[in-house]
C-alpha cells in the first residue's frame, strides 16, 4: 500500500533536511544526490568540455585569440554547434523517438502524426547559431576596420578630408 501524499511529503523535508530515518530502507536515498559542480570562473575557456563540432568552429574562429564580448558569443555559439549535434543523433535515430501517431481530439476515427519539439528546438537551435555566427563575422569586420583607421565614420572623414585638401591644392 502507498504512503499518502502528506506521508510522502513529509519524507521528502526530511530527506532535504538530511534526516534519512523516513527513507525507505530498500532504497538507497544517497543516489537521489548529484554531484556539485566546480565552480565557473570565466578567467579561461575549457575548450576541452567542447564536443568535435564546438571545438572545430572554436579553432577557426580563432577562440584563443577572442576577449571580450566576442569570447562569450562565440563559446554561445560553440555550445549550440555542440547541442545540434546532440539534437540531430536523437532525430536521426529511430522515428519513434520523437514522433507517434495518436487518435484526433473528437474524433476516434481519424488519427494525427505527433512531431515531438524535439525537431523545432533544433530549428530554433540552428536560427540562433546562423545569427552569433553572422555577429561575430560582424564584429570580426568592425575590428579590421578600426584596424585600418578607426571606425567607418572616421575612414569616412578621412576621406572627406582628403578630397577638401586635393580640391584647395589643385
Amino acid at each position: 500500500m502507498g504512503l499518502s501524499a502528506a506521508e510522502r511529503q513529509k519524507r521528502y523535508r526530511a530527506h532535504k533536511r538530511g534526516d534519512h530515518t523516513l527513507c525507505d530502507p530498500d532504497r538507497d536515498c544517497r543516489d537521489d544526490v548529484l554531484p556539485v559542480p566546480s565552480p565557473v570562473t570565466g578567467v579561461t575557456r575549457n575548450a576541452s568540455r567542447l564536443g568535435v563540432r564546438g571545438q572545430r568552429l572554436w579553432d577557426d574562429m580563432g577562440g584563443a585569440a577572442v576577449d571580450g564580448g566576442r569570447r562569450v558569443v562565440l563559446e554561445e555559439a560553440c555550445r549550440i554547434a555542440d547541442r545540434l549535434d546532440g539534437l540531430h543523433r536523437l532525430l536521426d535515430g529511430d522515428a519513434q523517438d520523437w514522433l507517434d501517431i495518436v487518435d484526433a481530439k473528437g474524433n476516434p476515427d481519424r488519427q494525427e502524426l505527433v512531431i515531438d519539439r524535439l525537431l523545432a528546438e533544433a530549428r530554433q537551435q540552428a536560427t540562433v547559431l546562423k545569427q552569433l555566427v553572422a555577429e561575430l563575422r560582424q564584429s570580426g569586420r568592425a575590428e579590421g576596420d578600426q584596424e585600418q583607421g578607426g571606425s567607418i565614420l572616421d575612414q569616412l572623414a578621412a576621406q572627406r578630408e582628403k578630397r577638401l585638401a586635393n580640391a584647395a591644392g589643385s
